[in-house]
């Protein structure tokens, strides 16, 4: 956790859990670019009831956050949700040529593209936020084992991270040339889940096939083993043993047939 400014009014309990919170969301959602970190205090800013909470400074890859006058949870909450922006950089969420609408304080009014990253950050930032903050009262501090408690991991591994890239841009792009009225922000989410659809069937259906042939290898083993045992299974031996007694049946047959007998 790279803090470029901290302000002693927090205290190395807030810092202790603010790096905990930080190495949750690591593990969760398995980043590996570290963003600056600075913490604000700023009179004016918390004397104006809808000043700043904090912002995420993507071209740097900063994340402010503002401090004075509020509860140490709400600063870590605001952290979060500053933070999952950075993360939707590092999952190549962010189009720098969809960023302009930034500017404008007012962006979610007017540019969905934008409100669709600011509503996912709302989502995944606070629910982490949530769970983290769980985890802490139920004394798991140490978050070690995180990962191994989840049933179902949707992350994007760093080794795919490219392929999900392309696969969000291409998706994006057809979806451009088929509805070219439809709004940014709505395709972009649309692609980005289905890359990620796409990227965990082929994952699925890669670990089906390594585990059959797996299972392949594995029997063919057995089998093999079994059969170096067996006084019975030599090729050469069955062939003859199987002919004699073909030919056998063939004599009793004609002779049953000679003398008029029946079975």
């Amino acid at each position: 956790m790279n803090i470029i400014k901290k302000d002693p009014l927090l205290g190395s309990e807030f810092f202790d859990l603010a790096k905990s919170l930080h190495d949750y969301m690591q593990k969760k959602f398995k980043f590996e670019c570290e963003p600056k970190i600075f913490f604000h205090s700023d009179t004016k800013n918390a004397n104006y009831i809808l000043g700043k909470t904090g912002y995420y400074d993507l071209n740097n890859e900063e994340i402010h956050v503002f401090i004075t006058n509020r509860h140490p949870k709400d600063i870590l909450r605001s952290y979060a949700h500053e933070l999952m922006h950075h993360i939707q950089g590092c999952e190549g969420m962010t189009d720098q040529s969809k960023l302009h609408g930034t500017s404008n304080p007012n962006y979610v009014l007017h540019d969905e593209y934008l409100k669709h990253l600011e509503a996912d950050a709302f989502e995944r930032g606070n629910i982490a936020f949530r769970e983290w903050e769980a985890y802490i009262k139920e004394g798991n501090q140490k978050m070690d084992n995180i990962e191994e408690k989840k049933k179902k991991n949707t992350k994007i591994p760093k080794s795919k991270l490219a392929q999900y890239k392309i696969k969000v841009k291409d998706i994006a792009d057809d979806m451009e040339k088929q509805d070219p009225k439809m709004p940014d922000g709505k395709k972009y989410a649309i692609a980005s889940k289905e890359a990620q659809d796409q990227l965990n069937i082929k994952e699925k259906e890669e670990s089906m096939k390594e585990h059959k042939e797996l299972e392949t290898k594995q029997e063919e083993v057995v089998v093999n083993d079994s059969l170096k045992n067996s006084l019975t299974y030599q090729p050469q031996e069955r062939i003859m043993r199987d002919a004699f007694n073909k030919r056998e049946e063939q004599v009793y047959e004609e002779l049953l047939k000679k003398f008029g007998i029946k079975k």
